[in-house]
């Protein structure tokens, strides 16, 4: 990571609208030979706060012996890109790319801005808000729910925006994306917290909105004298999606609402996740649940899952909102999948509907609203695909084809395709001695 350190901290030396640092971004392009190291570190490290991964970034590549012309080549690159009025653009394309490679592991994992349009606008953030994400990665969620609402014809100088980042580097990557775009947050590395007894837990330290992209299922070790502990159950020491869950559950104010990305198999594993499942449900928690097509993320190709957690537990006859949005979206590129806008606003339409009682109703094989009678029947599994796909009628069931009749019907069609293609080559030779 250490050249993408290098390129993403210059480049928001170059481009950050504060006036007291153009000077510092003049000096740089000013130096040359080992006084442009010297020039990157000094303003790295008068900036506040310290861009200390672009230090040892700059540190790390002082011993090859190319590091000065390679270094002066990226400057020179970096200033036209500033030139060019496209620093901020610039900046989030290779903020995505690098945080891509870096993959999931990473605690500055990059959500696809589709993906954080939708979530943002199945919250519906309102100004006066405070809204928190636990596990900032590179700070798009704030900067999306900052957006949102500016977009609504509110200010977004009446939120409040907060951003707890699980490694410095995380922390500095929000930073420079957050002052990039405008966006003023309460930032600090405190991922240890989902360890944390909830119970400690103030009134001062709940939120409106919390919206995140924790990182899957983090097999770390309980830290020395922090006890994993969940008003809904015991925590499973491998897994941290639960303490996830629970922890923002907890940080949610009353009447709050929240949006998290989840794996998949937090709807069904069982053992201690089930049970702590069984409970959110219980007690009215979990609002509804979206599953989410196959390779969202550059990073992995797992299917995904949206939950929407509430402390009103303002729900509709006792329900939760189960949809089913794994087959919306298209290929962007060879492995990752994007949902469009019209895809967005299917999901958010429905959830809204829902939400109001008006005009809502089951759309069979993609949303259905299940009784928790009918959940607690099943297990407590919330796998949207299972309640889909058990209310589409038996009329429509007995109009779809099996995948064995469709194959059947791919095959048939090749088939005749290869045989119009004799007939078109046949026709083409008669009258070809004609064309010659």
């Amino acid at each position: 990571m250490v050249f993408a350190d290098l390129v993403l901290g210059l480049l928001y030396l170059a481009v950050v609208n504060k006036p007291r640092f153009k000077p510092r971004w003049d000096d740089i392009m000013a130096a040359e030979g080992w006084p442009l190291f010297e020039a990157i570190e000094r303003a790295a490290m008068d900036h506040v706060p310290r861009l200390g991964d672009l230090y040892r970034a700059c540190d790390a590549i002082r011993h090859d012996v190319y590091s000065i012309k390679r270094l002066t080549e990226i400057a020179k690159l970096v200033d036209r890109v500033r030139r060019s009025g496209r620093g901020v653009e610039v900046f989030d394309f290779l903020l995505n790319r690098f945080t891509g490679v870096a993959g999931r592991r990473e605690a500055s994992v990059y959500t696809p801005s589709p993906l954080v349009d939708l979530m943002v606008a199945l919250i519906s953030p309102m100004s006066g808000s405070s809204i928190f994400d636990p596990c900032c990665g590179s700070g798009e969620f704030l900067i999306g729910a900052a957006k949102y609402i500016s977009a609504s014809g509110a200010h977004s100088t009446d939120v409040s925006f907060t951003g707890h980042a699980l490694s410095e580097r995380s922390a500095h990557l929000t930073y420079m994306n957050l002052r990039l775009h405008g966006v003023a947050a309460d930032l600090n590395v405190r991922g240890n917290e989902i360890f944390l007894d909830d119970r400690t837990m103030s009134e001062s330290r709940r939120f409106n909105v919390i919206i995140s992209n924790p990182p899957f299922d983090m097999k770390e070790p309980i830290p020395a004298g922090m006890r994993r502990y969940s008003r809904y159950g015991p925590l499973p020491r491998s897994r941290s999606s639960f303490a996830w869950l629970q922890y923002i559950v907890s940080s949610l104010a009353d009447g709050g609402q929240a949006a998290v990305v989840m794996p998949s198999g937090a709807l069904f594993r069982a053992g201690s996740e089930g049970g702590i499942r069984a409970q959110m449900v219980d007690e009215g928690v979990v609002e509804a649940v979206i599953a989410l097509p196959s390779g969202m993320f550059s990073s992995t190709g797992i299917p995904v899952t949206v939950w929407l957690l509430s402390r009103s537990a303002a729900r509709p006859n006792d329900e939760v909102l189960l949809i089913d949005a794994s087959s919306l979206g298209h290929m962007i590129s060879r492995t990752q999948r994007s949902l469009s806008g019209d895809d967005q606003s299917r999901v958010v339409d429905t959830l809204v509907k829902w939400r109001s009682g008006d005009g809502y109703e089951d759309v069979p094989g993609f949303s259905v609203s299940v009784p928790v009678s009918n959940i607690r029947d099943q297990g407590y599994i919330l796998t949207p695909g299972r309640y889909v796909a058990a209310s589409i009628s038996p009329e429509l069931s007995r109009s779809l084809r099996s995948p064995r009749e469709l194959r059947n019907e791919l095959v048939r069609l090749e088939r005749r395709a290869d045989e119009l293609d004799m007939v078109a080559d046949h026709q083409l030779n008669r009258i070809r001695p004609w064309i010659l």
